[in-house]
């Protein structure tokens, strides 16, 4: 289980929290799945908060658009 966040500028953000002491399970990653799928080439990153619960950063491939 994981809870995700949604952010139009990712890149921006995630740069933010690493001068914070943040430290992330992996870069950001383009989400490759079905075009109709959730969130099909967004962005994503993680990461765990201090009680260790996973945290998600998603940027979708049009800010505003639900999917």
């Amino acid at each position: 289980a994981r809870i995700g966040f949604e952010d139009n500028e990712i890149e921006v953000t995630v740069d933010d929290l690493k001068s914070r002491g943040v430290k992330f399970m992996s870069d950001i990653v383009t989400v490759t799945t079905k075009p109709e799928e959730h969130y099909s080439d967004g962005k994503a990153i993680k990461f765990r908060d201090p009680d260790g619960i996973i945290l998600e950063l998603q940027q979708p491939p049009v800010p505003g658009k639900i999917t």
